[in-house]
């Protein structure tokens, strides 16, 4: 398959703290419009990630290298290496692309510049060739931060209860309700009380974005047969006081006014029933 462009981003240590770094992308002279397309999504990615900036951003466009070590070096990993020393980086991200079908395939590879080893790498795709998405930035910020620094790679979940005293855990581990910060990937939720069925859910969760998650564990209260089998279990129970419509008493009352009011309708309902006649006796019905 045909290689279609290579890009570099390099990364530098901050002069203000140790935990700031400064990043700069450097494109390949050779690039297409599909290149130009992940150029600008690079650019605009590198802006948002938290403790780097771009230091070689100029009118919003990124500049190459200067020297001819890292203009001439042909393999991407090479040229963002050699990039970096260029401007005393301590590490780099070489960005490869090669079309597939109607959409390009990204390969991003982060390196060490002083050795050239490999620390980490992704792949991403764009779909639709040249033309931008709205979606690029965030696609590749969320690569960019995997690679360089996986601990940020994180997203959000919001939980919300409806019950006091519910218990959370998240992949096993106890948890608390409102915001909590997991890493990006799949992870399963786990609500539980004494008087409710368990609430449980597997949840995506995405780079940099918050999954709100409604436990309504309110409308699923346990059955008597439930709470018996949890007493004999030894596990926890608690017995919600019922409203007064959901007593026996008021119950058993409907039932007997319900039953007296059906007898009625089908008494007066009687069509050989004359009026006047309160005979109770057998009366054969009329004949056609």
């Amino acid at each position: 398959m045909k290689r279609l462009a290579a890009l570099a981003v390099v990364l530098l240590p901050s002069l203000a703290t140790a935990a700031q770094r400064l990043v700069v992308c450097a494109p390949h002279e050779a690039l297409g419009a599909a290149g130009a397309r992940i150029d600008a999504a690079l650019a605009e990615a590198a802006l948002g990630l938290p403790g780097f900036t771009v230091v070689n951003l100029q009118n919003g466009k990124l500049t190459g290298p200067r020297r001819g070590d890292a203009r001439l070096e042909l393999q991407p990993a090479g040229r963002a290496v050699a990039f970096g020393k260029e401007l005393g980086a301590a590490r780099a991200v070489a960005v490869e692309a090669t079309p597939l079908g109607d959409g390009i395939v990204v390969y991003l590879q982060a390196l060490e510049v002083p050795s050239g080893r490999a620390i980490g790498s992704t792949t991403l795709s764009f779909s639709g060739g040249a033309t931008r998405a709205p979606g690029d930035r965030d696609v590749v910020r969320g690569a960019l931060m995997r690679i360089l620094d996986p601990v940020r790679y994180t997203g959000r979940l919001q939980i919300r209860l409806d019950v006091q005293g519910a218990v959370v855990q998240i992949d096993g581990h106890p948890a608390q309700a409102g915001i909590v910060e997991l890493p990006v990937g799949t992870h399963a939720l786990r609500v539980t009380h004494p008087a409710y069925h368990d609430f449980l859910r597997f949840l995506d969760v995405e780079f940099d974005k918050t999954l709100p998650v409604d436990v309504n564990m309110a409308a699923y209260p346990l059955a008597e047969g439930e709470m018996t089998e949890r007493q004999r279990r030894g596990l926890p129970v608690v017995r919600k006081k019922l409203p007064w419509w959901r007593t026996w008493w008021a119950l058993s009352l409907a039932g007997v006014a319900l039953t007296g009011v059906t007898v009625g309708v089908v008494w007066l309902a009687r069509p050989w029933l004359e009026h006047g006649d309160s005979s109770s006796g057998y009366s054969p019905m009329p004949q056609p």
